[in-house]
């Protein structure tokens, strides 16, 4: 059996591999960066949720969509970009891709759900504090954390059907593991349905955002109890759910323009491989960031960091000497 290093190597790399588009496509650059995102997305994620556990203010009712949304990246970081690694690595078109492909669908799926529930969730605290604050039951986020990780999953199972014949489409392997791109008469559904449900989270997070910062800081409610605590959440919640949302555009935008050119004119619109690369690894940076951000605007999990690097920094300052 080869080591990933013999694998890597076995790769026809020349210097024309390291410079421009094609370096993008090259087995190395998509290595290293799965690679440095799994590691930061395993100790940021991991870092997080053990300090949640030890830590009765964290578990706050008011974070617990959060809480499993740094469960759902960390399940990204030590399950799907293990197995995309292994892919890259492999070339397995076989049982690996088909594998990679649907946990790909069906975690993405779970964390784009997750952010367009988080910023309803945080739109109700401002525009209705009060009832807000009233309903912070655990059977209610139970039901809502049940239904987040049920609902990607008839998506994620589909392409591993067979039903290409209606337009439904297959997980491939290309540059990575994953739905086609570029819309034809074997995925034009499967495309369109990635882009409509891109789009419906995008749109809502714009919605109850806008909502948000017209209304939170304007609203003369700082007698309600709590509520300064909702304001703070609120900013945690706007950066990470910003972030997800960026990063997902252009997919967004490829697979609607790659659908809407089929679907209306019945011409394919062909994806650039050396895009195709940099949109499928684009959301992936979002487990990496996420526990950092979350932890950059806790004033608790702020502490742990600095007091953990610290203690990193002491034990190499002793070992040195």
């Amino acid at each position: 059996s080869k080591s990933v290093m013999d694998v890597v190597n076995s790769q026809p790399i020349n210097s024309s591999n390291l410079t421009g588009h094609k370096f993008i496509t090259d087995t190395t650059f998509q290595i290293s960066f799965l690679y440095v995102t799994m590691i930061f997305s395993i100790i940021g994620n991991g870092f997080n949720l053990y300090h949640i556990l030890r830590t009765p203010s964290l578990r706050a009712m008011k974070n617990t969509m959060l809480t499993f949304l740094n469960i759902a990246d960390l399940s990204t970081g030590t399950i799907v970009i293990p197995c995309m690694i292994a892919t890259v690595l492999y070339q397995e078109k076989g049982t690996t891709c088909q594998i990679q492909g649907f946990i790909i669908t069906y975690l993405n799926g779970v964390s784009l759900t997750m952010s367009a529930a988080i910023s309803i969730d945080r739109c109700s605290a401002v525009t209705d504090p009060y009832t807000y604050l009233a309903h912070l039951q655990l059977l209610r986020y139970t039901i809502i954390i049940i239904s987040i990780w049920i609902i990607p999953l008839p998506f994620a199972i589909t392409p591993l059907l067979s039903l290409q014949a209606y337009g439904l489409g297959d997980y491939q392997l290309r540059s990575l593991c994953w739905l086609k791109l570029s819309s034809n008469s074997s995925n034009y559904l499967a495309v369109g349905a990635l882009a409509a449900g891109i789009s419906a989270v995008i749109i809502i997070i714009i919605s109850c955002y806008t909502i948000i910062f017209c209304i939170a800081y304007n609203k003369k409610n700082g007698t309600i109890v709590g509520y300064g605590s909702i304001k703070k959440s609120i900013r945690t919640t706007s950066l990470i759910v910003g972030t997800n949302m960026l990063s997902w555009l252009p997919l967004d935008i490829i697979c609607s323009t790659s659908a809407i050119l089929y679907i209306t004119s019945d011409m394919e619109y062909s994806v650039d491989p050396h895009a195709e690369v940099i949109i499928l690894l684009l959301p992936y940076c979002n487990v990496a960031l996420n526990p950092f951000i979350y932890a950059g605007t806790n004033a608790i999990l702020k502490k742990k960091y600095k007091q953990s690097v610290y203690s990193i920094y002491s034990w190499i300052s002793n070992g040195l000497t």
